[in-house]
């Protein structure tokens, strides 16, 4: 899922998160290799298709996972690929905050139709569905909202956007047809609210 929402997590608010229909699913394919290969198709343009690759080897550096603020460096260092840092941090916060190990790379293929640049959360959905998707394949446990709080650690620390965790959360954990109510310091979610009768969301 991807959601609609404002600013108002960047101060810990309440705030009420109501889902869009529009998604982004990744699919992960783990492999032999020492790399991860990323593929990134948007149904608005299906005919343009981005590809990237990193090194397992780079995300290391003498068997510990490397720092947040390399890794931001490491996806700089090459602008016309420096939109994988959104997937490939997960694999750097995995390592960091989960202690996860990948001793072989991945295949992974990534189709929106959210729209991007337009205020709707395409950068959380494309972390939370990468996240969702790489943890179930290396069969790492993890809770919706241990999901949505690692994809705020990529944005924040391995893309560098000081972002709230409001996206992040509705994006793992909101549900269709209800209005999630999130306090977003830190982080509780407080159930879901819904629309009175007759009531519609434009």
């Amino acid at each position: 899922l991807d959601l609609m929402g404002g600013i108002a997590d960047y101060s810990g608010a309440l705030v009420l998160q109501w889902p869009i229909r529009e998604a982004t699913w990744a699919i992960v394919q783990p492999n032999e290799s020492r790399e991860i290969q990323i593929a990134s198709v948007h149904l608005d343009s299906p005919d343009f298709v981005r590809q990237a690759t990193a090194q397992l080897s780079s995300l290391n550096e003498n068997n510990e996972p490397i720092s947040y603020e390399d890794a931001r460096q490491l996806f700089k260092s090459n602008p016309a690929d420096s939109w994988m840092a959104y997937p490939a941090g997960v694999f750097v916060a995995l390592m960091r905050e989960r202690n996860a190990e990948f001793g072989h790379g991945a295949k992974i293929l990534l189709v929106s139709d959210v729209p991007e640049g337009k205020g709707v959360s395409s950068s959380a959905a494309l972390e939370v569905s990468t996240m969702t998707a790489v943890a179930a394949a290396f069969d790492i446990a993890l809770t919706a909202e241990d999901i949505g709080a690692l994809s705020q650690k990529v944005e924040n620390e391995v893309v560098g956007a000081p972002c709230g965790i409001m996206d992040q959360m509705g994006s793992s954990c909101s549900q269709m047809g209800a209005l999630m109510a999130l306090r977003c310091r830190p982080a509780e979610r407080l159930g879901n609210v819904a629309l009175p009768e007759g009531a519609q969301i434009w």
